[in-house]
Order: C-alpha cells, then sequence, then structure tokens
C-alpha cells in the first residue's frame, strides 16, 4: 500500500489527522516538511524561488509564498519523502502531480472558512495580542531595517501576504478597485482559491474529507480502529455565521462568489 498524504488549510483538521498517520505507520510520518524552513534552506536553498508555470503574464513574479514552488525542485525535493506519511498544508497546486499522485495516495481536507479564522485567531493571535498591533506592523514594512526586527510577528499575519499575491489571479485594479482590508476579505481569497484549485485536481468521492461530516473520513484505512484511541471531535464557533456572512460579501466583492459558493456546495 501506498504511504499517505493529508493536505488541507492551516486549521482545518491536518494536525489531528497526523496524529492519525503517526499511529497508522508507526511513527513514520512527517509533520509539514515545506514548512520546515530549515531544512529546506539547507537541502533546496532556491526552492523558494517560484516559476509560475500555469501563468506566463505572471513569470515574472519574483516573491515567496507558501504555496507556489519552483517545480522541478519541488520533484527532486520530493523524491527524498518516498515511503513516508506527509501531513501538508500547502500542496494545494500540486496534488496531482505524478510525482506525488504516482507515490501517495492523497487525500484533501476543508473545514468552514468562517472556523478556520476564528480558530486561527483564538490559537495565533489573540493569545499575543498581535491583531492589535497590525497596522504598526504593515508601516514597518516599508521602513528598512525595522521591518526585519517585526518578521516573526508579521509571519502571522500570512493570510494577508498570501491573500496579495493571488490577488492578481483573480482580477485587475482596473475591474476590481478593492484592496484588501479585513481578515475576512484575506482568509476568503486564500481559502477559495487555494481548495478550489485542490478540489479540481482530486477525485472529491474518493479522496475528499470534509471537516464536518464525520463519514467523510472513513475514506482513510483503517479509521475505525483509529476512532477508539481518539474519538473525533469537531469544533464549530458560535460566530461562525456573522462571519460567513461578511466572507460571503467579500468573495463577491473580489469576483470569486461562483468558486467559493462551489467549494460551500460540499457542505450541504
Amino acid at each position: 500500500m501506498k504511504p499517505l498524504l493529508v493536505n488541507g488549510t492551516m486549521r482545518s483538521g491536518t494536525t489531528y489527522l497526523f496524529r492519525y498517520l503517526w499511529w497508522l505507520s508507526n511513527g513514520k510520518a512527517l509533520f509539514e516538511p515545506l514548512n520546515d524552513i530549515g531544512m529546506i534552506w539547507r537541502t533546496f536553498p532556491q526552492l523558494r524561488k517560484i516559476q509560475i508555470r500555469y501563468d506566463p503574464k505572471m513569470l515574472d513574479v519574483l516573491m515567496r509564498t507558501h504555496y507556489i514552488y519552483d517545480y522541478d525542485l519541488l520533484r527532486q525535493y520530493f523524491e527524498n519523502l518516498k515511503d513516508w506519511n506527509i501531513k501538508e498544508v500547502v500542496l494545494h497546486f500540486y496534488l496531482n502531480e505524478y510525482f506525488i499522485r504516482d507515490n501517495w495516495d492523497v487525500y484533501h481536507i476543508i473545514r468552514n472558512p468562517a472556523d478556520i479564522m476564528l480558530s486561527y485567531i483564538n490559537a495565533f493571535l489573540r493569545p499575543l495580542k498581535l491583531h492589535k498591533i497590525y497596522i504598526l506592523l504593515r508601516l514597518l514594512d516599508h521602513i528598512p531595517f525595522l521591518n526585519i526586527l517585526s518578521y516573526n510577528m508579521k509571519s502571522k499575519y500570512l493570510w494577508f501576504r498570501e491573500a496579495k499575491f493571488f490577488e492578481r489571479f483573480i482580477h485587475t485594479p482596473e475591474t476590481h478597485p478593492f484592496k484588501i482590508k479585513t481578515f475576512e476579505d484575506a482568509i476568503t481569497i486564500v481559502w477559495t482559491i487555494t481548495n478550489y484549485y485542490a478540489i479540481n485536481s482530486i477525485n472529491p468521492d474518493k479522496q475528499l474529507i470534509i471537516y464536518e461530516k464525520p463519514e467523510t473520513y472513513y475514506k482513510l484505512p483503517r479509521w475505525e480502529e483509529w476512532l477508539e484511541k481518539e474519538p473525533l471531535k469537531i469544533k464549530k464557533y458560535k460566530q461562525r455565521d456573522r462571519i460567513f456572512r461578511k466572507m460571503y460579501e467579500s468573495a463577491k466583492k473580489f469576483g470569486i462568489e461562483k468558486e467559493f459558493k462551489e467549494l460551500m456546495s460540499f457542505f450541504d
């Protein structure tokens, strides 16, 4: 049997599934190897110099993102990970590539975007009160040398950085003159584009796990045995409906309403 690769947006339940992968393989599982920055830079220092092969207009864009990688280096990198179960949160654009598809049984998990936002805030921002100093960090971005001092804190706002990148894929300033201003804007853009691409790269009937639907987890091997060890606990936030309405407005504003609604249909 092939090893498993589970991918999903952060805060979608992937860490719980990593514990499952660890149990299933007696410890032969990797936790987000692409997010191990030290490992990547030591082994493939050029990996994060992107080449956007599927959009020729973007080939000259030189920036770092958590989702787009140099194709050949990524393929070479995964050649070294064969036989390991893997949990990742950034492989949305590569799930159907031969060097992954041929070597792993791929699964993708999706969660309500409002719950993702609220989970992220509770886990990362609120304990450190980072949500109160976001404006200051944005100002530091434009000040040489000082921006380095706030690097670790700014990394907590990766949703804004990634949304600004993906914004280029969905419109131009002339057609949609809107700026990404809110957390709802940022997460809606990133969640919609990454999950839409991922789900259209797999067979949803066999490979899609829906966080809120326990029956979808049974696609995973030996799932009943695992549930006896660590039962599935699905968390839904009380504020989700209010946040979701804002996200839907963001999707309409940025011209991705169709894709957003198609993704939400999986939760019906």
